[in-house]
């Protein structure tokens, strides 16, 4: 076990050095071992973390603080959940923009022995002198001469120690504030970085998404424009149809006939005019509803949306997959290889948690999990899993099951939307889930082909999706979830040997290309199991 002290990199107490005992808290409240200035480290709690000794090492674990604690690991601060090893160049911070605390090892100082003059030879005794006035005088003198001698020696030595000691003093002080600061420059370089790589990836989101707005924002200007045009089509056919009707009455012989021929012939036009009207208002209303069903989805179910995030000992935090509630006790769904995810973590002494989209302090253990019983390892399955929090009340919002006979009956062309948080933009920190539209392409079953109603479990999309957006809900227009978004898929030629020992080409598939989720019904199945 390694001793260590604590160095405020940056803060109220900028430069202290603090002991640490093997229970040590740190905070506002007086008392606490390591006191922050309450009148300048005000985003620090009262009682905010501890440090203590357990196994021959020491760890740190927050106490339930407001503005939580981060530690610096690879560059980038993390938020610590559970406990982190600390030890000689461990730094962390109380609250995202609070004090910053450095760990060294400390160590005993040096024993300062006795004064400098104790090894000095002492003043021979002087001769007695003869028992005269003159010799008691001369004898006196002699003595008081020495032992001012003496005291003006100690008193050199002491004033050489003091300056000594000043120096070094200063030494450190300065030595420490150019340490100080070099730490915190540092700690404001990292910020930086970390803000910037955040900025890009936001603007990256929202790039994407006004992409999206204006690939949307265009269709609906076509079929306005589009509508316009017919109307005035069928306006203006209507009116030279009148025309010619009005003339009828009165025109005779050739005139009448070429009149009549007239007519039938913008009958005809008025006739297909009104159908391309028709058809027009009806494309207009569909993307009118498609706009209007995304952004009531999206106000709808934002909060029942969380990412599953591993946590590992180190207290680094990885997103790898998307969950959405489906019932208020804190039952999640996701897919069942993201629920694989669960068992590798917990064996490699990682834990699990499932952070609400947009409320990164709505943050629970995963504590239970199950897979589909007919899932075998394969995207061609029933690829859907169920994780339970830990978490007591109920949860703000959960996403609706469509139900059974509806679910059967979905096809190419439906509208669909997807929920998840695309593996490019995902932040654990902060995350933020991602809204797509997209139509069904179609829907098989796991042998990729059309079969029986109730086999055909494979919904196949063209939502953009990656990874990160398994085991995102797939809604239909009304805001129900009829899929599990499971992955997406590229078709490859790879060489096989067939059952006549010849080798020959086949299709295999990689993670990406072709989108596709699971049938709800997958997931009613799982939950009427239970965990």
């Amino acid at each position: 076990m390694v001793a260590i002290v604590l160095i405020c990199e940056r803060g109220g107490r900028l430069g202290a050095r603090f002991a640490v005992e093997p229970e040590t808290t740190l905070g506002r409240a007086p008392g606490v071992e390591v006191m922050v200035d309450p009148a300048r480290d005000t985003l620090v709690s009262s009682r905010h973390a501890r440090l203590f000794l357990r196994d021959g090492a020491w760890r740190l674990v927050d106490l339930g603080s407001t503005n939580g604690t981060f530690v610096h690991h690879e560059g980038a601060w993390r938020r610590l959940e559970g406990e982190v090893v600390v030890g000689p160049g461990t730094r962390f911070a109380l609250g995202r923009e609070g004090p910053i605390f450095a760990a060294e090892a400390r160590t005993d100082a040096t024993q300062v022995g006795a004064s400098p003059l104790a090894g000095a030879p002492e003043e021979p005794p002087p001769t007695a002198p003869a028992a005269t006035g003159t010799g008691i005088f001369r004898a006196t003198l002699q003595a008081e001469v020495a032992r001012s001698t003496r005291t003006v020696r100690w008193g050199l030595a002491l004033l050489a120690l003091l300056l000594v000691g000043g120096a070094t003093a200063l030494v450190l002080v300065l030595r420490d504030q150019r340490d100080a600061h070099d730490a915190e420059a540092r700690a404001a370089e990292a910020n930086r970085a970390a803000m910037e790589a955040r900025t890009t990836a936001l603007q990256q989101d929202l790039a994407a998404t006004r992409k999206d707005l204006g690939a949307a924002q265009s269709k609906l200007a076509a079929a306005e424009e589009a509508l316009s045009g017919a109307g005035k089509k069928l306006a203006d056919t209507a009116g030279k149809l009148a025309d010619v009707e009005l003339a009828l009455d009165s025109a005779k012989g050739e005139s009448r006939l070429k009149l009549e021929a007239q007519a039938k012939e913008l009958t005809g036009l008025k006739t297909r005019y009104e159908a391309e009207l028709a058809r027009t208002q009806h494309d207009l209303e569909t993307l009118r509803q498609k706009e209007e069903a995304a952004a009531a989805i999206a106000r709808r179910f934002e909060s029942a949306v969380f990412m599953l995030i591993v946590v590992h000992p180190d207290g680094t935090l990885d997103g790898f997959c998307t969950a959405f509630a489906v019932d208020v006790s804190g039952v999640l769904a996701t897919n069942a290889h993201c629920v694989e995810v669960c068992d590798e973590a917990t064996r490699d002494g990682a834990r699990v948690v499932a952070r609400m989209n947009k409320r990164p302090d709505k943050t629970w253990r995963v504590t239970k999990w199950a897979k589909h019983t007919k899932y075998n390892g394969s995207a061609f399955s029933e690829d859907v899993g169920l994780v339970r929090l830990d978490f007591t009340g109920e949860l703000p919002a959960v996403a609706p099951i469509a139900p059974w006979i509806d679910v059967l009956g979905l096809s190419s062309g439906q509208a669909i939307y997807t929920l998840g948080f695309p593996g490019k933009v995902m932040n654990p920190d902060a995350p933020s889930a991602d809204l797509r539209a997209a139509v069904i392409s179609r829907v098989t079953d796991f042998e990729n082909s059309t079969s029986m109603p109730g086999s055909n479990r494979m919904v196949w999309h063209s939502a953009l999706t990656t990874k990160g957006t398994s085991g995102s809900p797939i809604f239909d227009a009304q805001g129900r979830v009829v899929a599990i978004n499971n992955g997406v898929l590229s078709a490859r030629k790879i060489v096989v040997r067939g059952d006549d020992g010849r080798l020959q080409e086949d299709i295999g598939y990689d993670a990406n290309g072709l989108n596709f989720g699971v049938r709800a019904d997958a997931l009613t199945e799982l939950i009427e199991q239970g965990l």
